[in-house]
């Protein structure tokens, strides 16, 4: 038997990478021969973290090329066309996309979020005719499924992003939690912080409200000086102006950046991090905040969103002043509360992940 697995996208390679290592693993494990669909070179890290058996790789471009954006999810897709002798394809960064192939195999399409053009109707870029330009032709690709033959799944990383999918797209799909590896930050949870460390985790851009964070943490500083706000993630070359006006924003207060730090960087800031705070509404999941409760840290999230599904009730906010309130009042959060956030991470875990995988496939192929 051979699966064929599409991984149409570089960015946000974390979190895919890790799906896709994780599903190539599974994979090899209930006796398939792999494909790994790409749009461009798959990187070598990827592919270190591939298990014992390599996939056969197929790739549109054999180099690295700028990011095309939403067009890779469609370039690949025509790429999928090419591919045969598979008997089940898994596409692990799924989009509503009318130029998939009518598969005649079983075919699992793994969203991370709605489908881009529900998100285009709120986008300020589309006040710009130049974006219009860009993205109206792929969002008019978003409006149906590829036609199948065979039986399709259709997967979704939370209970929220369900919602979506079957309120404004009618698709019936399954929830299946991406995989977080929350052994790596498991040991921190035993540490004691001394200081009063709030991180701000994920990738910087203004789809994360970083800026709304600030200004939470700018109010609750005035009432607890001790706070000190670390921002950490990855940024894109096309946000450095955005990277810069936070900075802007930040002068005169005690906030420091880490911007696309090592993995030992990220560690060091973690322990000694009491707080999390996310402030993205309708985040679709949250990997950042799993990654900080494994490592014992009070996560504050609003109370809406993927986060929703993850954080207790005790630490979500329903407005910015609630949120102010409980950043002061969190930091003093005992350290019995800190284990048992990091022990609740588990389900979330690679096993977990794999577990769950394993039976829809095994269900798809039934």
């Amino acid at each position: 038997m051979r699966a064929s697995l599409v991984h149409s996208s570089r960015l946000n390679t974390v979190m895919k990478d890790l799906i896709t290592t994780s599903t190539l693993d599974l994979l090899n494990e209930l006796g398939f021969g792999t494909t790994l669909v790409t749009f461009q070179r798959a990187g070598t890290g990827l592919l270190a973290g591939a298990g014992a058996t390599p996939p056969r790789l197929v790739s549109l471009f054999p180099i690295d090329l700028p990011d095309l954006g939403v067009y890779q999810k469609v370039l690949t897709s025509l790429l999928v066309r090419t591919v045969g002798g598979s008997s089940l394809l898994i596409d692990i960064d799924a989009d509503t996309l009318r130029t998939m192939p009518s598969l005649s195999i079983p075919s699992m399409l793994y969203f991370h979020n709605a489908p881009h053009s529900y998100y285009l109707r709120d986008d300020p870029r589309m006040g710009s005719l130049l974006w219009r330009a860009f993205f109206t032709p792929y969002a008019s690709l978003g409006s149906g499924l590829p036609e199948t033959s065979s039986k399709r799944t259709i997967l979704t990383n939370s209970a929220y992003t369900q919602g979506i999918l079957s309120t404004r797209f009618g698709m019936s799909s399954e929830v299946l939690h991406p995989p977080v590896k929350v052994d790596k930050f498991r040991g921190l949870a035993g540490l004691k912080r001394a200081e009063d460390v709030v991180t701000m985790l994920g990738r910087i851009s203004p789809q994360k409200k970083i800026e709304e964070g600030m200004e939470i943490f700018r109010r609750a500083h005035e009432r607890r000086p001790s706070l000190r706000l670390v921002i950490v993630g990855n940024l894109l070359p096309s946000l450095y102006g955005y990277y810069n006006t936070l900075r802007e924003r930040a002068r005169g207060l005690p906030v420091s950046f880490l911007v696309n730090a090592e993995e030992t960087v990220l560690t060091q800031t973690l322990a000694r991090t009491k707080l999390l705070l996310h402030t993205r509404a309708d985040e679709p999941f949250g990997v950042g905040i799993v990654e900080a409760m494994s490592a014992g840290i009070i996560p504050l999230v609003p109370d809406s969103g993927g986060p929703r599904e993850i954080v207790p009730p005790r630490y979500r906010y329903s407005d910015s002043g609630a949120a102010v309130e409980e950043l002061v009042a969190l930091a003093d959060e005992p350290q019995d509360v800190r284990l048992a956030l990091s022990e609740s991470s588990e389900q979330y875990s690679v096993a977990s992940f794999k577990a769950r995988f394993k039976d829809l496939i095994l269900d798809v192929l039934s």
